[in-house]
């Protein structure tokens, strides 16, 4: 992207855009809590020290977090890279932050967007013969005769692609031999995108992405002509929805192998090698024999940990696979290329990175320590049969983070949800999330909200007196009555928040009828619509109730009156058979911790604290959010987790929720 310098004064401080800002926008008005934000990052980089900074919905954490990490970067001649969690973020810093900073706040500086491989046309694939034809494939080159320099981003392409089209004209990381490898190397649309984004001042980009750079940057750190940095040179990093850091460092750690991945492998070989009048059937044959004693092994393993003990006894299955890729090796490595050599060997390539990546994973799986990772096995269903799929993760992402990014950079954690506790002096815990990362001795700051929660938002907990979720026959017939007055008081424009699919179910089946008949519209995430198109329904439709589960715990922006009552059903605890629980665990019980206090409870926290924020958005919301769950007021640790909440107005009484959508206002 061009720098485009406004003619307002170049700045220096946050304090200097702001001045910049309230001469280019009449009606400009600062936010405390974005001051705060900008301040205590701009503090953090002169001491060269770390920062969690806690800044909840209304902030302005997009803005007030960038802007001093690239006056810094600018006046240090250095860069710095902004990851998110999730697309629409990445999308909202490239569209609107970016290019509103650009004009507006009299910083000159350059950007780009780079996403992973995946995200782009591989054209090794495209120029494949099973391409030649194929309707999305022609469209592609469509867009490249119109403009060469077109980036093939899935999301800019003039046709949309459909995820089996992408798959086959896509690449993964497991499928890429990388740019020198590669005879499309040259003119490879992710290595462009990667090469701009290297020039600039700011790299927008993901989480995902940015913890596989400092992967092959540990892998390669020893190489003569250093590391490969597939992000270029950068000093600082800023986290934006941080809290989904340490799941995104494990995947990128993290491995996994499934019995359709394996036989497919196998089929694209085998059909490659025909092309090229090679027969090897027989290797299909052999993986055939092979898969079913895979299946026997694995399929009853669904859900369980398996161990280092386990693959001893187990070896016999592992090994075979292991020899019949390495046969598979040598058959590419001899084949003869019969025409278009270019285009095959770029096919051959793919294919040897796709055998040599299965055994990497394979390898891992075989000798990794059992300290140090974890290893388990998933079950799903396609058509109507059972896979199976074997993943290893490390246990603590936080030891790798430590040796591998903290020492390089200066970071700032940045999110909604950071502080999963309250201290004995009412200052926010941050150390869960410290331990967690590893990022021991970092600055910490909570902005607070430009929200009066006291006039906007009220919490409904039950009393001692209401059943506990234990006595679950006894409090499932008060929390449907409970949950249907609720619902009565709010007159729909509910989201129900479910810890498991098993009670989104069973409360769907309860009360969707019920309220039909009150002409509320019933919606349940997995009735055959994608999330995003519930999202939109329920955003349209202020007297609809949906029920839905984790992953509208976050990330769902349900902004005024179509969201005026969140409901949660009741704890949710971890899972205590989720091998990576379980390995934390045991980590944290070796470590002389309870894990139930030091896990358990802020993990429990840090999700409630999500789901409740899905209520206010804005300073024109007005809302009740309710966790159907009387341990919150009968036990210790129930009570220190609302401490923890956002602080609403906090009631055991349902009728002060009729009250309070009566225009009653309970705050303190």
């Amino acid at each position: 992207m061009t720098t485009t310098v406004p003619e307002t004064t170049v700045p220096h401080t946050w304090a200097d855009v702001e001045v910049n800002l309230a001469k280019e926008l009449p009606g400009y008005e600062p936010r405390i809590p974005q001051q705060v934000l900008a301040i205590s990052i701009e503090e953090a980089l002169t001491e060269g020290q770390h920062l969690l900074a806690q800044a909840g919905c209304g902030t302005g954490k997009s803005i007030g977090g960038t802007v001093p990490m690239i006056l810094a970067a600018i006046q240090q001649n250095s860069r710095v890279v902004v990851a998110t969690a999730t697309k629409a973020l990445q999308e909202q810093y490239a569209v609107k932050d970016l290019p509103f900073l650009q004009e507006k706040s009299g910083i000159p500086f350059t950007w780009a967007l780079v996403k992973g491989r995946s995200n782009y046309v591989c054209m090794a694939k495209l120029a494949g013969d099973d391409m030649e034809r194929h309707p999305v494939a022609l469209a592609v080159r469509e867009d490249l005769d119109a403009d060469p320099d077109h980036d093939c981003a899935r999301e800019n392409s003039a046709t949309e692609i459909d995820d089996m089209s992408w798959g086959k004209l896509s690449s993964t990381s497991n499928e890429c031999p990388g740019k020198s490898e590669c005879p499309f190397g040259a003119v490879c649309k992710a290595e462009a995108v990667k090469e701009r984004g290297q020039q600039v001042d700011v790299v927008i980009t993901n989480q995902a992405m940015l913890m596989t750079d400092v992967a092959i940057r540990e892998k390669t750190r020893d190489r003569e002509q250093g590391p490969v940095a597939m992000l270029g040179d950068y000093d600082k990093v800023l986290f934006d929805e941080g809290h989904e850091l340490p799941e995104y460092a494990m995947n990128a750690l993290g491995k996994d192998i499934s019995g359709m991945g394996l036989a497919i492998t196998v089929r694209d070989v085998i059909s490659f090698a025909a092309l090229h009048g090679t027969d090897l059937s027989h290797r299909g044959e052999s993986m055939g024999v092979i898969a079913d004693k895979l299946n026997d092994l694995l399929l009853p393993l669904g859900g369980e940990a398996v161990t280092l003990a386990w693959f001893a006894e187990n070896y016999e299955p592992f090994a075979e696979v292991m020899e019949l890729f390495k046969l598979l090796r040598l058959d590419l490595q001899s084949l003869e290329i019969r025409n278009e050599a270019d285009k095959e060997n770029a096919r051959r390539k793919i294919l040897l990175t796709k055998v040599a990546s299965a055994m990497a994973t394979l390898e891992e799986l075989l000798i990794s320590e059992d300290a140090d990772r974890v290893r388990w096995v998933e079950t799903y269903e396609v058509r109507g049969d059972q896979r199976w799929r074997m993943k290893v993760a490390p246990v603590q992402v936080g030891p790798w983070l430590q040796a591998n990014l903290w020492p390089f950079v200066t970071a700032v954690i940045m999110s909604a949800t950071l502080s999963a506790g309250v201290n004995p002096d009412g200052s926010k815990d941050f150390s869960y999330i410290e331990r967690t990362l590893g990022l021991y001795g970092a600055r910490s700051v909570d902005v607070g909200t430009p929200f009066d929660f006291g006039k906007q938002a009220l919490m409904f907990v039950p009393g001692q007196t209401i059943p506990n979720p234990k006595d679950r026959a006894a409090w499932m017939a008060w929390s449907v009555g409970a949950t249907l007055e609720l619902i009565d008081q709010a007159k729909g424009g509910a989201l129900l928040l479910f810890t498991s699919r098993t009670a989104m179910k069973e409360a769907y089946e309860n009360l969707s009828e019920r309220l039909e008949d009150r002409g509320l519209t019933a919606l349940m995430q997995g009735d055959g619509r994608t999330n995003k198109e519930l999202a939109r329904i329920f955003k349209e439709d202020t007297h609809s109730v949906l029920f839905a589960l984790k992953s509208f715990f976050v990330g769902v922006d349900v902004p005024g009156e179509a969201c005026r009552l969140v409901i949660i059903d009741k704890l949710p605890f971890p899972v205590p058979s989720d091998p990576i629980f379980a390995a934390r665990s045991l980590a944290e019980e070796r470590a002389g911790r309870r894990p139930f206090s030091t896990l358990s409870i802020p993990m429990m926290t840090l999700t409630l604290e999500q789901g409740v924020g899905r209520l206010i958005r804005t300073k024109e919301d007005r809302g009740v959010v309710a966790i159907m769950d009387s341990r919150l007021s009968s036990t210790p640790y129930g009570r220190s987790i609302v401490k923890a909440l956002p602080d609403f107005p906090t009631t055991t009484q349902l009728s002060h929720v009729g009250e309070f959508f009566a225009g009653k206002s309970f705050g303190r």
